[in-house]
């Protein structure tokens, strides 16, 4: 039994435009977007609705009003429509698993963030997520996510339904200092980016040396698995294959590795560069970096390196081939 077989297909929130708030679609920035599976999970591809293609979220040409998208989505029974964040003062967090499907009500830990920000809030696609919108800037250095929760004011999408919590505002709040009071709980620091290696390094001992490495070591990770494109690196490919290293060499399972980079920006923007063969390009990817267990090192210049004259862990398998798709 093939793993397409194995896994049902989603189903989505139709999409309630009455009650989306007048400052979103008014935003000349969106998309449509469908369910594509890639291994062993679905995720969420944008599409724009000028050309029918992948859409890009650094690319306003593939960006359209919101009639147009929903039109578009509805008349080619795709899921849903979606708003660009383009770092103009709109942000939204997302809550996965946060709302209790025996009730239909929030978890605690939502709620208190929900109602913390006192913003527009709706349900996600699936029913049991929460996507709060508000204005507000994020720190460009901070964090982003911390297990089911995350928050994003450009480079991304966020879908959205309509499907507008009972008790919220109807409208997209300005809400910075609500915003930056939960971020510093949840997140972590808001008010500067951590000090920079160079501004610490002289002087301290090697074993600080090699903590503060790891940590930057991880920020690169997370950066690139939020990135597109070449993203400082020779090509969109080097930086697939650097974050593919990185994930690996840090420990990750080749399945675990795949299942990061298929459902992060990075991931996406490859599904949309390789078009039919993206599944299949990304699958190779992780491969490749599975073959050698690391170390995966950090150069001067920043980029993610994993040394390969370390030989073959045995525990490391390929993963398996999906019928129909390529080598």
């Amino acid at each position: 039994m093939s793993t397409q077989a194995s896994i049902p297909y989603p189903r989505a929130l139709d999409v309630t435009e009455s009650c989306i708030p007048s400052s979103l679609t008014q935003c000349p920035r969106w998309v449509a977007w469908h369910w594509v599976q890639v291994y062993r999970r679905w995720t969420k591809v944008p599409l724009s609705p000028s050309t029918g293609g992948t859409a890009s979220v650094t690319n306003a040409d593939t960006w359209a009003d919101f009639e147009t998208a929903l039109h578009y989505a509805r008349s080619h029974h795709h899921a849903g429509v979606g708003v660009v964040l383009i770092g103009d003062g709109l942000m939204g967090w997302d809550l996965d698993h946060a709302v209790d499907p025996a009730t239909n009500q929030p978890e605690l830990w939502a709620a208190e963030i929900i109602n913390s920000l006192n913003s527009y809030a709706e349900l996600s696609p699936s029913g049991t997520g929460v996507r709060i919108f508000l204005k507000a800037d994020l720190c460009p250095d901070g964090r982003k996510r911390h297990g089911h929760i995350e928050c994003y004011d450009r480079g991304r999408y966020l879908t959205v339904t309509g499907h507008a919590l009972p008790g919220v505002p109807q409208d997209v709040e300005a809400r910075q200092t609500e915003h930056d009071e939960v971020y510093r709980r949840i997140l972590g620091v808001v008010s500067q980016p951590p000090p920079s290696i160079s501004s610490v390094w002289t002087g301290i001992s090697s074993k600080r040396n090699s903590q503060l490495n790891r940590l930057r070591m991880r920020r690169q990770t997370l950066d690139l698995l939020d990135s597109s494109g070449p993203a400082g690196y020779g090509s969109a490919s080097e930086a697939d294959a650097a974050i593919a290293a990185g994930l690996c060499g840090a420990g990750l399972t080749a399945d675990e590795a795949l299942d990061a980079l298929a459902s992060s920006a990075r991931g996406q923007d490859a599904l949309r560069r390789k078009g039919r063969h993206g599944e299949a390009y990304l699958r190779r990817t992780i491969e490749h970096a599975a073959q050698f267990v690391g170390p995966t090192i950090l150069r001067p210049d920043g980029r993610l390196v994993q040394q390969r004259f370390v030989r073959r862990h045995p525990a490391v398998t390929t993963l398996p081939k999906r019928p129909g798709v390529g080598a």
